[in-house]
């Protein structure tokens, strides 16, 4: 029982992940956002199936849960090499918390300043 519930709360927290970084791309159209999004859909699924296999008695790991996770690991790969970590400090002060609280990016004040 105790697994079912972490897998339900699991499958909501990946759906709260994935529109939080949707709202991310949505405000400033970096495509590397994106990856996160992919990734929560990813585990949304993976987490959702494991619900699904524990209510009906069947077998958690399948050829699904295999592919959803190489998905997942390679989008994480992907975002690291890419500088996802360093982009997204550059743009939310406190990074990850900052998406996932639906807060709207630092503007670069830099890029307004008009020289005479």
């Amino acid at each position: 029982m105790l697994l079912l519930v972490l897998a339900i709360f699991m499958s909501l927290f990946q759906i709260w992940w994935g529109s939080a970084y949707w709202y991310a791309y949505r405000q400033t159209r970096e495509r590397l956002l994106l990856l996160q999004v992919v990734q929560g859909g990813a585990f949304t699924v993976l987490f959702g199936t494991a619900a699904f296999a524990i209510l009906n008695n069947q077998p958690v790991s399948n050829p699904l849960s295999a592919a959803l996770l190489a998905v997942g690991l390679i989008t994480f790969l992907i975002w690291r090499v890419q500088g996802g970590v360093r982009w997204l400090f550059e743009r939310y002060p406190r990074g990850m918390f900052d998406v996932l609280l639906f807060r709207k990016p630092t503007v670069n004040l830099k890029r307004r300043v008009r020289s005479k």
